[in-house]
């Protein structure tokens, strides 16, 4: 089964049924709190702030309330992989530091998205584009929300688009130890990736585009 983030998956838990409002709201306002300045908390131990400490019982809290789906997190194990990159440039600390906030951060996110569908996001999205619409009206016309929406949209899709290819390329390859042109493979197989996703992405924006006109010429 393909490795899939951000991927909406059908229940019946708390967060399924709260409104995706006030989770994109507890979405944008956690990541702020994570990232603030570590002096503005006190400090557990060398490594862990209070601040990481609250942070890891929100992530559990949320865990619990959306249905405590264990498969669904474990995609974010990859993490950690930047937090050992992030070791040779910055030390230690920096790199618990960072892999912590990135991990509770990318925890919430998957929380929330895996919690939304696709209609209620795009629908949330217009309703706060429309409520900044009435202090800024500029802001319809650049219509964030179509892009904003189109970029979460994306996140699922290259990671299946990127394991059909890889599917593909395995199907016909007999025995990989046989690659005499691995690394032209691979750049066929990312080549094949952004020419499927571009696509993707101006399908998207012309059904999206088309929705909302016809939308507009019913009010």
């Amino acid at each position: 089964m393909g490795v899939e983030f951000f991927s909406y998956r059908k229940g019946n838990s708390f967060f399924h049924k709260l409104s995706p409002h006030i989770k994109l709201w507890l979405e944008l306002l956690f990541c702020i709190f994570v990232f603030l300045p570590d002096e503005y908390f006190f400090a557990i131990n060398e490594f862990v702030s209070i601040k990481l400490a609250i942070s890891f019982l929100i992530c559990v809290a949320a865990f619990f309330l959306s249905g405590r789906n264990f498969a669904a997190f474990m995609p974010l194990g990859y993490v950690l992989i930047l937090g050992a990159i992030a070791i040779f440039g910055n030390g230690i600390k920096f790199a618990i530091n960072y892999t912590l906030k990135f991990l509770f951060t990318a925890f919430l996110s998957q929380v929330v998205f895996m919690t939304t569908s696709s209609l209620q996001m795009k629908s949330a999205l217009e309703d706060a584009q429309n409520f900044i619409a009435r202090i800024f009206p500029p802001i319809k016309k650049a219509n964030p929300a179509l892009i904003i929406f189109l970029a979460i949209s994306f996140i699922p899709q290259i990671f299946q688009t990127w394991n059909k290819i890889k599917l593909a390329a395995r199907a016909r390859s007999c025995d990989k130890k046989k690659y005499r042109n691995f690394l032209r493979n691979i750049l066929l197989q990312f080549e094949a990736l952004f020419s499927c996703l571009l696509f993707y992405a101006e399908t998207k924006r012309k059904v999206l585009l088309n929705r909302s006109k016809k939308l507009c010429d019913l009010r």
